[in-house]
């Protein structure tokens, strides 16, 4: 049910996503011996929970309910910290979320040797990265979001986990051309394009349509032949 849900929020499908999140925490309260399930499903809640005001409390709090269920490792204490962070940031806390984002690096410092559930070993320092630029897009600040990007693609796994590999690096193409790098945002985003990974994810297609925008208004001509191309090979999301 949690890859489910995780299927229908790559597909743009959040409700679905949320229902499936739902069942898990139903499912859960069935029986003992599932802390890990409940604690996944309000982590994926919170992960979907950080546009807006009300949903950005919501990401805080549903983060925080999840570290507060007994057993909890440091692998998942690092990731529930970066979802929290997001919370913060989509209020515009920097602080906070900047403390989060610290806190999650400790715990996740903690992580090596313990014994975690196989589905939480992608949790790492990419994935943090990643967290960190989407913490750094909500505050406005395009240079972090663009270093923390650059550090999540350069972490990520292509063999083991080329998916997140895709998404990462659709995120630095945008972070490169928000900051005025355009052949470097060209270059990694034709190379995403030539990944399959495009057509079933909507934020690989969202981010490589977000550069596109980006490059389509640029004073550069290659910037705006890369848009016309994107704008015709990737579907609308």
């Amino acid at each position: 049910m949690i890859q489910a849900g995780w299927q229908a929020y790559d597909a743009r499908r959040r409700d679905v996503a949320r229902h499936w999140w739902l069942e898990t925490l139903h499912v859960a309260d069935l029986g003992g011996g599932v802390d890990e399930y409940r604690v996944s499903a309000l982590a994926s809640l919170s992960r979907d929970a950080t546009d807006g005001a009300r949903q950005g409390r919501d990401a805080i709090e549903l983060a925080q309910s999840a570290a507060r269920i007994k057993g909890t490792s440091p692998r998942m204490l690092s990731l529930l910290a970066a979802r929290e962070a997001l919370g913060h940031a989509a209020l515009g806390d920097r602080v906070s979320a900047a403390s989060c984002l610290r806190r999650a690096q400790r715990s996740l410092d903690q992580s090596e040797g313990t014994d975690d559930p196989t589905w939480l070993k992608f949790w790492g320092p990419s994935d943090l990265a990643i967290h960190e630029m989407h913490a750094a897009r909500l505050a406005g600040d395009s240079t972090a979001a663009e270093r923390a990007a650059r550090d999540a693609v350069d972490g990520a796994d292509l063999v083991a986990m080329p998916r997140n590999h895709a998404i990462y690096a659709a995120h630095l193409g945008s972070s490169l051309a928000q900051v005025g790098k355009y052949d470097e945002a060209i270059a990694v985003s034709r190379d995403v394009l030539g990944n399959n990974v495009k057509n079933g994810s909507y934020r690989v297609r969202a981010e490589l349509r977000e550069t596109a925008r980006l490059l389509g208004a640029a004073p550069y001509a290659a910037g705006r032949e890369f848009a016309v191309a994107v704008e015709r090979l990737v579907p609308a999301v």
